[in-house]
C-alpha cells in the first residue's frame, strides 16, 4: 500500500521511548496506556518465543565473526563500514551474510545509544544453521523493556 519505503529511524525510537510508561510496561498513546509484552512481539515481529534464552552478558571474545572484524569494540558503524568496503578475499558470501544479518540484529532488534554489539550474536552468527534454535522473542521483549538488561 505504501509508494515508497519507509525507514525506522532514531526518531521513531525516541519518541517510542518517550512515550513509554514504566511503571505500567506500556506506551502512552491520547492519555491512555497501551501495554506493552511479548505477545506483541510475537505477533509484531513474528520472533520466536520458544526455545533456548540467550543471555546478553556472556562475554564472548573467540570466534570468527569477531576475529575478521579484528577489533576490541565493535559498534553498528564499524561493522556497517567493513560491510561497505567487503573484499572477497576476506571470508566469501557467507562471511558477508553473517556480518549482515548480525547488523541487523544489533540495530533494529537490540539497539542502544552507543550502537554497541553484544560479543554472544557473533557466537550465535557463527553458527547459522542453528539460528532458529534461540528464543529471540523473548530476548527482543526483556531487552526492551529492561527486565534483565539494566
Amino acid at each position: 500500500m505504501l509508494k515508497e519505503s519507509m525507514k525506522i529511524s532514531r526518531n521513531v525510537l525516541s519518541l517510542l521511548c518517550y512515550k513509554w510508561v514504566e511503571r505500567m510496561s506500556g506506551f502512552d498513546v491520547g492519555g491512555q496506556v497501551v501495554e506493552f509484552n511479548l505477545l506483541d512481539v510475537y505477533l509484531g515481529l513474528e520472533l520466536r518465543v520458544l526455545g533456548e534464552k540467550i543471555d546478553l552478558n556472556d562475554k564472548v571474545v573467540e570466534n570468527d565473526s569477531w576475529n575478521i572484524l579484528g577489533s576490541q569494540r565493535v559498534n553498528v558503524k564499524l561493522i556497517y563500514d567493513f560491510l561497505m568496503k567487503f573484499d572477497d578475499d576476506v571470508g566469501g558470501i557467507e562471511v558477508f551474510c553473517r556480518l549482515y544479518i548480525l547488523l541487523g540484529i544489533s540495530e533494529f532488534l537490540l539497539p542502544n545509544k552507543k550502537g554497541g554489539v553484544f560479543s554472544i550474536i557473533f557466537k550465535i552468527m557463527d553458527d547459522m544453521k542453528n539460528i532458529e534454535k534461540y528464543n529471540w522473542g523473548t530476548l527482543v521483549y526483556e531487552y526492551l523493556v529492561g527486565i534483565r538488561f539494566r
